[in-house]
């Protein structure tokens, strides 16, 4: 009788002991699964807002091989106009465009360069200016009107003069696929004064 409950209490200890295995590999398998779901879940989103859409589609206009104009005014009675060329392309997969800019200001060789993008993220136009006529990096952001054609941007600046910064307005303007105009706004005198305009032609 005593053997018997041995045997007994011997086969309910294995029964329990594979029961409690079972029990942990499944739990081990369901963690499994929904960490594989939950990347699945996560590369999906990254995906999303890292491929270009509908807002980088709007800036396909600007994108080619362009003869600039530029005006620029000192003050609202003084203006020069120099010339240049623009290459702007797409990198990064359509990502951003890229623009390259030569030409001359106060009779000084100009060079710049650009990135404009759409940051799915944010749900703003983002974009980054450097040239050689200075040592820091401009970066705005802006939006796009409901006709796709009017881009407003804002930045801040330092005056070389003062040292302070200043807010500035820039403008994109396609008129069609052949031309394009930008205008710069700065702070003068405590009111805001069109200082640039960069007429843009297809070559």
């Amino acid at each position: 009788m005593n053997r018997m409950k041995i045997v007994t209490a011997a086969l309910l200890t294995c029964c329990l002991a594979l029961g409690t295995v079972a029990m942990a590999g499944g739990t081990k398998k369901d963690a499994a699964m929904k960490g594989t779901a939950s990347s699945d879940a996560m590369m999906e989103a990254m995906m999303k807002v890292a491929s270009p859409g509908e807002y980088h589609n709007y800036l396909k206009p600007l994108a080619g091989t362009w003869k600039t104009t530029v005006k620029f005014w000192t003050a609202p009675d003084q203006m020069q106009i120099s010339e240049g060329e623009c290459e702007s392309a797409w990198v990064m997969g359509g990502r951003y465009l890229k623009e390259e800019c030569t030409g001359n200001f106060g009779g000084q060789p100009f060079n710049g360069m650009g990135l404009t993008g759409y940051d799915n993220m944010t749900k703003k136009y983002v974009s980054s200016w450097i040239d050689n006529m200075g040592t820091g990096i401009m970066m705005s952001e802006g939006s796009v009107d409901a006709t796709h054609k009017l881009f407003t941007f804002h930045s801040t600046v330092n005056d070389p003069m003062t040292g302070k910064p200043g807010r500035v307005k820039l403008v994109g303007k396609v008129v069609d696929d052949n031309r394009h105009v930008f205008s710069y706004y700065g702070d003068q005198g405590g009111k805001e004064m069109l200082q640039m305009e960069i007429t843009y032609l297809r070559k």
